[in-house]
């Protein structure tokens, strides 16, 4: 937060009013504030750039929650709240057992909202049975403990960070029975789950389509399977 935006904050707080933009009469403040911070505020404090006077004003109740990394056991749990979150299901989604290994095994680097973002891939990908190792993003599905395993996963995926990137890669160089394969998921998709994807992606087909290393042909077949075609117009 910029510190000239940290004074007025500040001037909210201890005035318990504000001014909004264009107004002359100030109004009463009667909100809470709960805030959050990646970095320490200490080391922020130190260096100049948080405000000491704002820290202990917002300092009421502090809570230390430690990264997933540090909290090995909360992982597994919180992928399937995720999974259920994005089925809109109350049970939890079958995994399979190397599927566990891997999601066990990350660093998860990007922390909760990287966990969430590789439960949307794996509710993407899935057959809507049983999460396979091939589901998982490849920065995830490497983390596994033997090299059999880990040369199995890189063979089914391409190793790109970025989830686009390993789409493209996927769609490119996978032999021709898995495109065929991957064909035949995506037009068999459930209307739920397309109108989730394009409202991921804004309502624009192609970066839909891209998302899931399809041709945008395949996913209009499967839109058009659900009458949605004119409902997402993007292209």
């Amino acid at each position: 937060m910029d510190v000239s935006l940290q004074s007025k904050l500040l001037r909210v707080l201890q005035e318990r009013e504000f001014v909004e933009v264009g107004a002359i009469e100030p109004k009463p403040f009667k909100g809470q504030i709960i805030s959050a911070a990646q970095n320490s505020l200490e080391d922020a404090v130190q260096t100049g750039q948080f405000r000491d006077d704002l820290r202990y004003r917002l300092e009421v109740i502090s809570l230390h929650l430690p990264p997933l990394r540090e909290r090995s056991e909360d992982v597994l749990p919180l992928f399937q709240s995720f999974l259920r979150e994005s089925t809109r299901s109350d049970q939890d989604v079958a995994l399979e057992p190397e599927v566990e290994t891997a999601i066990e095994r990350c660093f998860w680097p990007g922390n909760i909202r990287q966990l969430q973002n590789t439960a949307l891939y794996a509710k993407a990908m899935f057959d809507g049975q049983l999460v396979r190792l091939a589901d998982l993003p490849a920065n995830v599905s490497r983390h596994l403990g033997s090299p059999e395993t880990r040369r199995r996963a890189e063979d089914q995926q391409q190793k790109p960070s970025r989830r686009a990137s390993d789409l493209d890669r996927r769609a490119s160089d996978k032999p021709r029975r898995r495109k065929s394969d991957r064909r035949e998921r995506v037009v068999d998709m459930s209307r739920e789950q397309i109108e989730e994807l394009l409202k991921r992606n804004r309502g624009v087909r192609a970066k839909a389509a891209k998302e899931l290393g399809v041709s945008r042909m395949t996913l209009w077949r499967a839109m058009k399977r659900h009458g949605l075609t004119e409902l997402n117009p993007g292209e």
